[in-house]
């Protein structure tokens, strides 16, 4: 396994552009009218099911989750520093993050959040892949859309070229046409040990601990388990 080094982060604080806040705020209003919608319909159907008592329990926990969730989020329009879906837990949760910037990209009636790394160094001991790699920045990139789900939407480009298939020893992509957005690109992601919870945190539209999972995940390298192995990416024998 590789050796995870912390990339220089030379800034003090995150700078983060208010237009990042602004959709920040949106998605977790959108997030917990969707939460309220599902909660009326789940409860509707508990009280008109006529399932087995077994069904009905699950039916209870689904009831229970959601009502936590919007526990949460419920005062997520002006914030709580006590409830970890709040607005102001979110933003100061996110201000301690090792980004450079955090911003907004709209692309194709898309509102994507954008969050620059700073470089990443790792250091694999074993193996045929031996050595110290240099992977450059980043621009993690995530589809608001798809918050209340469990399917992630993530692009990871390398800040080098945006436009390289080979984006990531974990993501590669297929160019869907010529002169086409990155963002348009088709992603391929191999999640390893991050699969459960990346996930589960577009489910529960978690943003800052999103984007501190996906940090984790950028730096986690293993060349000997790649999907690829990035041109960008130059590779020095030996350690640091």
């Amino acid at each position: 396994m590789p050796i995870r080094l912390a990339p220089i982060h030379e800034t003090t604080q995150v700078q983060i552009d208010p237009k990042f806040l602004d959709l920040l705020q949106t998605c977790l209003l959108r997030h917990r009218e969707n939460l309220e919608e599902k909660l009326r319909t789940k409860r509707l159907h508990y009280q008109n099911t006529d399932a087995a008592s077994f069904r009905r329990a699950a039916m209870a926990e689904e009831i229970k989750h959601l009502q936590v969730q919007l526990a949460q989020l419920q005062d997520a329009g002006t914030g709580t520093a006590a409830r970890r879906g709040g607005f102001d837990y979110q933003v100061t949760r996110l201000k301690r993050l090792p980004y450079k910037m955090l911003t907004v990209k709209h692309h194709r009636g898309i509102d994507w959040m954008v969050a620059q790394t700073d470089s990443f160094v790792t250091v694999h001991e074993q193996g045929y892949y031996a050595g110290t790699y240099d992977h450059g920045p980043y621009y993690v990139c995530v589809n608001t859309s798809s918050f209340g789900t469990l399917s992630p939407s993530v692009h990871v480009l390398p800040a080098q070229d945006p436009r390289e298939r080979y984006r990531h020893m974990h993501q590669t992509a297929q160019i869907p046409e010529e002169n086409a957005n990155p963002l348009d690109y088709l992603a391929s992601t191999c999640w390893g040990g991050f699969a459960g919870i990346i996930p589960a945190l577009f489910e529960d539209a978690d943003v800052a601990s999103l984007f501190d999972y996906l940090h984790k995940y950028v730096g986690n390298i293993n060349p000997a388990d790649a999907l690829c192995h990035p041109p960008y990416t130059s590779r020095r024998e030996g350690a640091l």
